[in-house]
């Protein structure tokens, strides 16, 4: 399934603009879309807002192979947990737009699923429904030249064939020597 990380507190915008995103990619891929929803203790029973978006997905599931899952426990862990128990070909999740720094010091739920997820994980703090009505035409894979490398690449690299689109590599790392 291509796992799509909607909502791990208040659903704004940005999450409902990601299932439109994630339900097109997986259209293209003829995958199953499994949302999910990481509700801690504090956000239970379901507030108006969350139950809307629950709303808005069972919608899109009338026309899309899929599931909503809802787990209990801290974001970053139950989306890791989920990821590999599904086992997940992918993970789209929306940010807040952090600056680098708090996410590397505040441990930002999307920082940790980068660090440890087995997948790829694709996150942005824009709006994905302003992507989802264009073609994927320009990919851009920032790789740290670790032991994980390899297949990021390839697996970028087979995107791009897919998509007909261009690959440009990044070498990302905290100082050159």
């Amino acid at each position: 399934p291509l796992l799509d990380i909607l909502s791990t507190g208040i659903p704004s915008a940005r999450s409902l603009g990601l299932m439109n995103y994630a339900r097109k990619l997986a259209e293209e891929f003829d995958s199953e879309l499994l949302f999910l929803h990481a509700i801690q203790p504090q956000t239970w029973p379901l507030r108006e807002p969350e139950r809307e978006t629950r709303d808005a997905i069972m919608e899109v599931l009338r026309t899309t192979r899929g599931r909503l899952l809802m787990r209990e426990g801290l974001p970053a862990a139950t989306i890791l947990e989920v990821a590999r128990s599904e086992p997940a070909d992918g993970i789209l999740m929306v940010t807040r737009g952090a600056k680098t720094f708090s996410m590397k010091f505040a441990g930002s739920i999307t920082a940790q699923v980068l660090r440890e997820a087995g997948c790829p994980v694709w996150a942005a703090a824009e709006n994905f429904s302003l992507f989802a009505r264009r073609p994927i035409r320009n990919i851009l894979c920032a790789l740290s030249l670790g032991p994980r490398t390899g297949p990021v690449l390839r697996w970028a690299a087979g995107l791009a064939r897919r998509f007909d689109a261009t690959l440009s590599v990044v070498h990302a790392s905290r100082a050159l020597e």
